[in-house]
């Protein structure tokens, strides 16, 4: 692929399914988000303008999350970023936490035993920080269960 800088858009471990022309599509099992040389060989630094990871952090384990972060970090252009979206272990509906915690969650066909990490804004933001990253968040709950 080995893309110029440009409009990259990226959303990380999709399927192709969604239809979504201007983005491209990337496989869990075709990037390694943890493997800089996938970086390296399939992307120039400052090429991409935006990534977006849901449910990706959860199936890495916090220092994992930290390393991938960092080593997407130099090929997001200077107005890049990513946008993430997990699970959140702040929400207060008691079966959503026990669907997140047994065996009973199948999240397209996915079990709990993917998930290392169950992270809330405050994980979250604080994995991206020691990254190097600027956090803005969207859209979570927090420890009383409001969202916000």
């Amino acid at each position: 692929m080995n893309n110029e800088v440009g409009d990259i858009k990226i959303m990380m471990g999709s399927g192709e399914s969604i239809n979504t022309p201007s983005w491209i599509y990337t496989p869990q099992n075709e990037r390694n988000l943890l493997d800089g040389n996938t970086w390296r060989n399939t992307f120039h630094k400052n090429s991409i303008k935006a990534i977006l990871a849901e449910h990706v952090q959860l199936s890495l384990t916090y220092e994992e999350g930290i390393k991938a972060a960092k080593l997407c970090l130099p090929y997001l252009q200077s107005s890049g970023y990513i946008r993430c979206s997990v699970p959140d272990g702040y929400c207060p509906d008691p079966s959503y936490q026990h669907a997140l915690q047994t065996k009973n969650f199948d999240f397209h066909n996915h079990t709990n035993d993917c998930y290392k990490t169950l992270h809330n804004y405050h994980t979250l933001t604080r994995m991206f920080e020691r990254a190097g990253y600027e956090v803005q968040l969207l859209k979570y709950f927090d420890e009383s269960g409001m969202l916000h």
